[in-house]
């Protein structure tokens, strides 16, 4: 598997869609699973960087991509407060367009786009692995 190791910074996103770029590539994904890893990965990476805290020393952020098997698989590790998109909450649908606030729909895309989750938490290191099966014609 490839990885990545990120700091707590915002300006990290730009390095982590170029090392996506390479992976698709490297990695031979057909473009419906490209589309569903990159838009997992950026969605999961700005939340950390936005909702957890950073820490003193050395990054706080790894991604891992590779195939297993017939499906790419992406492991997102951080050292933030532990935090399972599986049991969040989903904000509540507005009734118009007009009630509608930008942002909270993260959880909703990733949840869309993985055809499995799977989330561990130990002291220091959350772990959230994203599965992608790819469409029948790989």
């Amino acid at each position: 598997m490839a990885r990545l190791a990120l700091s707590h910074s915002r300006d990290e996103m730009a390095r982590l869609s170029r090392w996506l770029d390479v992976q698709e590539r490297a990695l031979a994904m057909p473009d419906r699973v490209a589309h569903a890893v990159r838009m997992c990965l950026e969605e999961a990476v700005v939340n950390l960087i936005d909702h957890t805290p950073a820490r003193s020393e050395g990054p706080d952020i790894s991604v891992d991509l590779g195939w297993q098997g017939d499906r790419m698989v992406a492991v997102i590790e951080d050292s933030g407060p532990p935090f399972d998109v599986r049991q969040a909450t989903l904000p509540e649908r507005p009734k118009s367009l007009e009630d509608a606030i930008p942002g909270g729909r993260g959880i909703l895309l990733i949840r869309s786009f993985a055809s499995e989750i799977d989330y561990a938490s130990k002291p220091g290191c959350n772990q959230l692995t994203l599965r992608f099966i790819p469409p029948a014609d790989r």
